[in-house]
């Protein structure tokens, strides 16, 4: 049975207490916003890294590293195989908020190292944070999110 969706969404304004410059389209600087957040998702990943926390990623296990390099992938932990996974990754403006989701048929896998239900015996691989904890993006992402607000897109 598939999930309906992995999804984490946040008020930047609020969440790191600025507000827009005076003369700044607010549509245009939180889709700009939310334009870097997805680079930095898939940036992190491909460095093996998380972008909820700036962790490592926890290594392969010895028999997953060695099917994914006999594919002619690298055996890291960079959550790519097919590709199809971190290609579904959806980042996107909704009003004052941004929403950073994985839905459809890849949000199974996206559950899988994310664990937003809980269900999941994978190694966390959080790339989308959990919704209603005290949990985000990485400090550096979220620094990143507030120069753009601050210059106004």
């Amino acid at each position: 049975m598939s999930r309906k969706k992995v999804r984490f969404e946040f008020n930047p304004l609020k969440e790191l207490d600025i507000e827009l410059p005076e003369d700044a389209d607010r549509d245009e600087v939180l889709d700009a916003a939310a334009e870097y957040l997805k680079d930095q998702i898939l940036n992190a990943c491909s460095k093996q890294r998380s972008p909820v926390d700036g962790t490592k990623f926890p290594k392969l296990s010895k028999d997953y590293k060695a099917f994914k390099k006999a594919a002619g992938h690298p055996g890291i932990p960079n959550l790519e195989f097919s590709s199809d996974m971190l290609s579904a990754v959806d980042v996107y403006r909704k009003g004052n908020r941004i929403v950073a989701e994985v839905t459809g048929d890849q949000s199974d896998k996206a559950d899988g190292h994310c664990n937003h239900s809980g269900d999941s015996s994978l190694p966390l691989r959080r790339f989308i944070p959990l919704k209603g904890e005290d949990d985000g993006f990485s400090e550096k992402i979220m620094n990143g999110i507030e120069r753009i607000i601050r210059r106004g897109g």
